[in-house]
């Protein structure tokens, strides 16, 4: 088959080759060098009479989970169209948003609150501040400080008919705690949390932005949990040089999803997502965790790089390419009902690695290499419709 199959990443993605644009890749099946006589690697072990899933039952299920996507672009009209209600409202009632802020004087942890045009603004000192952003079906938003930070000079402001298109939140250092519920603005959410142990938590109900939602780290442990959100389109993490614990669920993102880490051992979890277009989780040196759980995705991709990963994935279904990319040291990946509309590739570099594969389909290719060192492939079900590749694994129990 031609490379042309292969949209996703480019041939650089992550700062390493992809293996589906190499030139010499080769055509045919292949087996295991080595591998013990009559070893059937590369195919499903059992029958469609003794209840394991053939080719054709696979390839249907694929077909059945692609419908959900007509059913994902539906929603995500229906929230484009739900926000152009809003609009219009800032119009009517935008003088009453207008801050009720007074300048916050200068004491120990105080957060500053403004409504400029339709536009949240919202600032922290260094210390450890705590607030909760909440809305309610009137629009009206209300900031409540905790355990002592005032808002405003206050321990709360209410903006009335607030009809926000954008909010802008910086907490800067300290160790700060962010809990939104019901917060809805119809174009973009940005959020520096600065240096700090930081929290952002969803309270009794999910938050809705318009267009995209970004939340950056810093220095220090960074904890993201959203539960019941929806972006009409990207959702980007960064954990910007700190520890990195990110939890999804429930969470729809109609555009692109990306999680990035960085040097220390971080650890992401997502749960019944929806995603879009590309899933991306790029995390960088540590021992670091991935769980995906129950993801109907455009595409997905996670690159870890040097420590001892950890990778769980299970009921992951793409409609374009499934990769994983583990880097040196003794990693582990478990693989459990994995389909993809056109390939898989799993690598996981030098070290003693890891993997387990149950039910991983590819409409086209599925690719295993195991790299330097001494590899263990658990094989209970690996298809690829046009060709299968192991390579560089040792064991096989």
């Amino acid at each position: 088959m031609s490379t042309d199959r292969f949209a996703a990443p480019p041939p650089t993605a992550f700062g390493r080759p992809n293996p589906f644009a190499r030139a010499d890749r080769k055509k045919s099946r292949i087996g295991l060098a080595g591998s013990p006589a009559g070893r059937p690697f590369h195919r499903w072990r059992g029958s469609e009479s003794a209840g394991m899933p053939g080719a054709s039952q696979r390839l249907l299920l694929l077909r059945r989970r692609q419908r959900v996507f007509t059913e994902l672009r539906s929603r995500s009209r229906t929230i484009a169209m739900s926000f152009r209600f809003i609009r219009p409202l800032w119009a009517v009632c935008g003088a009453a948003a207008l801050s009720l802020g007074l300048a916050a004087p200068a004491a120990a942890n105080q957060v500053s609150a403004r409504i400029e045009g339709s536009l949240l603004i919202v600032r922290g000192d260094n210390l450890g501040n705590q607030i909760i952003v909440s809305q309610n079906a009137a629009l009206d938003l209300t900031i409540r400080g905790q355990n002592g930070t005032k808002v405003n000079g206050r321990d709360s402001v209410v903006f009335r008919r607030a009809a926000l298109q954008q909010a802008d939140i910086r907490m800067a250092g300290g160790n700060d705690s962010v809990t939104f519920t019901n917060f809805a603005v119809s174009n973009d959410l940005y959020m520096n949390l600065g240096a700090g142990n930081d929290t952002v938590r969803t309270g009794s109900s999910g938050s809705s932005i318009g267009v995209n939602l970004t939340i950056e780290g810093g220095l220090g442990t960074d904890t993201v949990s959203l539960a019941g959100w929806e972006t009409g389109q990207d959702l980007y993490v960064d954990g910007q040089g700190g520890v990195l614990q990110a939890t999804l669920t429930d969470t729809s993102v109609m555009g692109v999803l990306t999680v990035i880490g960085d040097t220390a051992n971080d650890r992401v979890t997502l749960t019944r997502c929806t995603v879009g277009l590309d899933t991306s989780l790029e995390l960088g040196l540590g021992a670091d965790t991935v769980t995906v759980t129950d993801l109907l995705g455009f595409s997905f991709w996670a690159t870890t790089d040097e420590g001892a990963d950890r990778l769980t994935l299970t009921s992951v279904s793409v409609m374009e390419d499934f990769g994983i990319f583990t880097g040196t040291e003794n990693d582990f990946v478990s693989l459990t009902d994995i389909v993809s509309g056109k390939n898989v590739y799993v690598g996981t570099d030098a070290g003693a690695d890891s993997v387990q594969a149950t039910d991983v389909s590819a409409e086209f290719d599925a690719v295993f290499e195991g790299g330097d060192g001494v590899d263990s492939l658990t094989d209970r079900g690996i298809f690829g419709g046009e060709k299968i590749e192991i390579k560089e694994f040792e064991i096989f129990p």
